[in-house]
C-alpha cells in the first residue's frame, strides 16, 4: 500500500478538530472534498477510521492505531525535510576551489579573503590535484572554479587568463661553479642555459606541465636535463635548489613569501617563447559571465600582478648583489 503524507495530515486534522467542516477550513479545502477523500482512504484501507454522528467525529480503534503511526511518520518526514534543507543550504553556501598543489600555500589565504569579502556567509573548501582532473571536476559541478596554469586540456571548460607566468632558471648562490659560469653566461638580459647542461636538475614528477616545459626549454638550448631529484610541489623544488642540491626551472607565481635572509636562490629569466605560460582562472561555460566568478577572477589578477612586481624587484636586487649587475 502506498502512503501519501496528505492522507496522514488529513486524518490527524479531522481527529484534532473532531469536525469535518473545521478540519476543511484548516486544510483550505471544501468540506465535501475532505469527506470524500477520507471515505476513499477508508475504502482503500478496508477499515473505517472514524465514527461519525451529528454531534462529533471520533476515531475508531483502527483509526487510533492509524493516527498514532501517522504522527510517527509525519515526524520522520519533517525531520528528513529539515535535514535535506540544511544539507542544501550548506551545499549552496560552500565554494569549492580547485588548485594545483604547488600553488596552495601562496593562493589559499588570498582566495579565502576574496570570497569572504564577496560572500561573507560562504565557506571555502579547496581541492588539490593535477589540472586535467580539476577541469573534469569543474565540468561535473564538483568544483565552483579553479586557479592553475594553462593551457586548458578541454575545450568545453572556460579559461580566463590571469597573467603571463614567466619561467626562470634557478640556482643557489652557494653553487660556486655555477656563479662563476654565470659571469659569462648571463648578459644582464639573456641567459645561455646551455652553459649548465652538465648540472643536475631537480624536476617536477612525470605528468606535470612544468616538467614537460623544462625538457622543452632545455632542448631548445641543445641538451636534455639530467634529473637528480623529483617532487610534486614547487615549494620542494625551490627548497632543493635553495640548499644547493641542483638547479631548476621554476615559476615565480607561487613563490610569494621568499625571505631575504633565508633565500639563497638566484633567478634568471629565460627569453625563449616556451619559457612563458599562461596562469588562469577556470570555470564551467555557464558560469563565465556570473558576476561573482568575474569579481573573484579580477581580484586574483590584481593580487598576482602585485606579487609578480614585488618578486621581480626582489630577485633583481639579489642578482645585482651577487653578480654586480641585474
Amino acid at each position: 500500500m502506498i502512503m501519501d503524507s496528505r492522507d496522514l495530515t488529513y486524518v490527524l486534522t479531522v481527529r484534532d478538530t473532531q469536525n469535518f467542516s473545521k478540519a476543511a477550513q484548516r486544510l483550505f479545502i471544501s468540506q465535501p472534498s475532505l469527506s470524500q477523500y477520507i471515505r476513499r482512504l477508508e475504502q482503500r484501507l478496508g477499515e473505517p477510521i472514524f465514527f461519525r454522528d451529528k454531534a462529533q467525529v471520533m476515531l475508531t480503534p483502527f483509526g487510533e492505531v492509524y493516527a498514532r503511526e501517522a504522527e510517527k511518520l509525519l515526524d520522520c518526514i519533517h525531520q528528513m525535510e529539515e535535514t535535506l534543507h540544511l544539507a542544501k543550504e550548506r551545499n549552496r553556501s560552500m565554494i569549492r576551489v580547485g588548485i594545483s598543489q604547488s600553488y596552495s600555500k601562496s593562493f589559499v589565504p588570498a582566495i579565502i579573503k576574496i570570497v569572504h569579502k564577496l560572500r561573507p556567509d560562504s565557506d571555502v573548501a579547496f581541492v588539490d590535484g593535477i589540472s586535467t582532473l580539476l577541469e573534469k571536476e569543474i565540468l561535473e559541478g564538483r568544483i565552483s572554479f579553479g586557479i592553475f596554469p594553462g593551457p586548458p586540456a578541454r575545450s568545453d571548460v572556460a579559461f580566463v587568463p590571469l597573467c603571463q607566468d614567466p619561467l626562470y632558471f634557478a640556482v643557489s648562490r652557494d653553487n660556486k661553479k655555477a656563479v662563476e659560469i654565470l659571469k659569462s653566461a648571463w648578459s644582464g638580459k639573456f641567459l645561455d642555459l646551455a652553459a649548465f647542461r652538465d648540472f643536475p636538475f631537480v624536476l617536477h614528477t612525470k605528468g606535470a606541465k612544468l616538467r614537460d616545459l623544462t625538457f622543452h626549454i632545455c632542448q631548445s638550448f641543445g641538451f636534455l636535463p639530467r634529473p637528480i631529484c623529483e617532487s610534486e610541489t614547487l615549494d620542494t623544488l625551490y627548497s632543493l635548489v635553495n640548499h644547493n642540491y641542483g638547479v631548476a626551472i621554476l615559476s615565480l607565481t607561487p613563490l610569494t613569501n621568499l625571505s631575504e635572509k633565508e633565500n639563497r636562490v638566484l633567478f634568471f629569466p629565460l627569453l625563449t617563447p616556451s619559457a612563458t605560460r599562461t596562469f588562469g582562472f577556470y570555470c564551467s561555460r555557464d558560469q563565465e559571465n556570473d558576476s561573482f566568478i568575474q569579481k573573484v577572477a579580477k581580484a586574483m589578477r590584481i593580487k598576482i600582478e602585485a606579487n609578480h612586481q614585488q618578486m621581480k624587484a626582489f630577485i633583481e636586487r639579489d642578482r645585482e648583489h651577487v653578480l654586480g649587475r641585474g
